[in-house]
């Protein structure tokens, strides 16, 4: 029985996927299974997977209608087999001991953490550190995982971390753990519900993933309404308890200014006029970029940053203010 379950939705990646296999064949420990999920394409993304799949015995595909990567990776979920559960994107790349490295350190937290990636634009590499840690760096605390969380030090993605199953089925929705009617932030939400149920984290000091920025994605797409949900984490979040994540929650809320920020960015140049969202998004950054400024474990660039640009904001928005 395989020890981890790698779970990777697809839609219309066959431009990508003959690298993502290649590196998958590359791992330098062979215990894992890997669970893809056609998502609906018009491609050929699905006669590739069926022709990898064969190969091996531990290889595997899904195919179903479309419904976003939420709902692709919860069905990925209710296939795994393994202890351990770890997403990644089907038209990024894994380092070649990305396994080994998972497998070699898999009981030492609730959830490990990789604590740099890389990110390849353009065909180019770049590195990216999120944050400076030293080498098995391990915190119990959860007022101190959920701040670490909402600086950003962890990072907010998933294919930086790997969880415990046992874990994952702890959430009251399971196996619908990832919320389906979220589509910006899913991320974020599924990190926060998850950490909220688990004790420790464990930083591991490697680049394990190549993530590949590209136009089209989720992340670097223009504004749609249904951005908005970046907030539903960020919402429940800010409903847990006080008295245990008393720290936390000022990232929280400045993770909503930055949030809030983002959003009024997008929205700049276009012709979205939805009064009480837009009004909503002032408010929330001018009331909560004053936890950027004091949060230490952010950078100094956005404690200085993001609060420096209230001024521009308040003028260029004065009328959803009034």
């Amino acid at each position: 029985m395989p020890e981890i379950s790698i779970i990777i939705p697809c839609y219309n990646m066959e431009k990508w996927l003959d690298a993502c296999f290649k590196s998958i064949e590359n791992q330098t420990c062979q215990n894992f299974e890997v669970i893809f999920v056609n998502d609906g394409s018009t491609d050929k993304t699905l006669e590739m997977l069926k022709e990898f799949c064969k190969k091996s015995e531990n290889r595997f595909f899904i195919d179903k209608q479309n419904g976003g990567v939420s709902s692709a990776r919860n069905i990925g979920i209710l296939k795994a087999r393994g202890k351990y559960v770890y997403f990644a994107d089907a038209d990024d790349l894994f380092g070649q001991n990305l396994v080994e490295i998972l497998y070699e350190n898999r009981d030492k937290a609730d959830c490990l953490v990789f604590s740099s990636h890389w990110v390849k634009e353009n065909f180019k590499f770049s590195k990216v550190k999120p944050a400076k840690f030293k080498e098995g760096t391990k915190e119990l605390d959860k007022d101190r995982i959920l701040s670490l969380l909402y600086s950003g030090r962890l990072g907010y993605t998933l294919w930086n971390k790997m969880f415990r199953m046992d874990i994952i089925k702890k959430f009251e929705n399971f196996p619908n753990v990832m919320n389906e009617k979220s589509s910006y932030g899913e991320d974020l939400e599924f990190n926060t519900k998850y950490m909220e149920k688990s004790e420790s984290v464990y930083i591991i000091d490697a680049k394990l993933y190549y993530y590949r920025r590209r136009k089209g994605s989720g992340v670097r797409s223009k504004f749609n309404e249904k951005k908005l949900s970046v907030f539903n984490g960020i919402d429940y979040a800010d409903g847990l308890n006080e008295e245990v994540y008393k720290q936390a929650k000022k990232y929280v809320r400045g993770q909503r200014a930055i949030s809030s920020l983002e959003m009024l960015l997008k929205i700049w140049k276009t012709d979205y006029k939805n009064k009480q969202s837009i009004r909503k998004l002032c408010l929330d950054y001018c009331e909560n970029c004053k936890f950027v400024r004091t949060g230490k474990l952010y950078p100094w660039y956005m404690r200085v940053g993001i609060p420096a640009v209230k001024p521009f904001v308040r003028l260029k928005y004065s009328k959803y203010l009034r």
